[in-house]
């Protein structure tokens, strides 16, 4: 038992608790660390969306889409690789790049619409996008 409670005490989230005899990872984040996590993802869209028209227009709406999701299965794979190895930051950054191509998306797909959509249906097709993305985002 003795090296159980060594090794739980070497990380500094966790903490030994005696009436149970386990290991316990308080959960949860911290309060600057759920700052930190909720805005990882709304800075990426930020920055996303300034960069979103000029790459549209240079590669198109449909590679824009085609690249969105290689860098989601990404984004993924650092999500995955965060929580295996309990590395925050590896997680933010991963928030972050996925944050880069919703703001794209968020400009890709309106402009996509616009393009190919029955002028009878553009105006209601563009607000059912804004609509669902709204709706999407509530939990």
């Amino acid at each position: 038992m003795p090296a159980a409670i060594t090794q739980c005490e070497a990380d500094p989230r966790c903490r030994w608790s005696y009436s149970s005899q386990e290991c316990q990872n308080p959960v949860g984040f911290s309060s600057a660390e759920s700052g930190i996590f909720a805005g990882s993802m709304i800075a990426g869209c930020l920055i996303g969306s300034m960069f979103a028209g000029p790459l549209a227009s240079t590669i198109g709406a449909r590679l824009s889409f085609l690249l969105v999701g290689l860098v989601g299965v990404v984004s993924s794979v650092l999500y995955h690789v965060s929580c295996a190895e309990n590395e925050f930051w590896v997680l933010i950054v991963g928030r972050f790049v996925i944050g880069l191509f919703l703001g794209v998306i968020g400009v890709a797909c309106p402009v996509y619409t616009d393009q190919n959509a029955h002028p009878k249906w553009k105006r209601t097709i563009g607000v059912m996008f804004q609509v669902f993305t709204t709706l999407g985002d509530r939990k």
